[in-house]
C-alpha cells in the first residue's frame, strides 16, 4: 500500500494472517518506521471477527470496498 490505511478502509491483510477482508476501525503508530497497529473486524459472510494486528503498511492492500466505494 503506498498510503497509510485510514479508518473505514477495507484491506487484504499480509499472507500469514487470515485471508479475509478486514474493516479498518482505527489506526495506530507502534514506533516501528514502516508498521501500523490496525483495530477492526474481519468479515467472512457469517459473523464479524473483532481483531487487532500489528503490519508493515507496504504488506497491505486496498480492496474494492462495495459499500462506500474507493473514490
Amino acid at each position: 500500500m503506498e498510503r497509510r490505511p485510514r479508518v473505514g478502509d477495507l484491506l487484504g491483510l499480509p499472507a500469514w494472517l487470515p485471508d479475509l477482508p478486514y474493516r479498518v476501525l482505527a489506526v495506530r503508530e507502534p514506533g516501528i518506521d514502516g508498521y501500523v497497529w490496525l483495530d477492526g473486524y474481519l468479515l467472512d459472510g457469517y459473523a464479524v471477527v473483532e481483531r487487532s494486528f500489528l503490519v508493515p503498511v507496504a504488506r497491505l492492500r486496498e480492496l474494492p470496498d462495495p459499500v462506500w466505494g474507493n473514490g
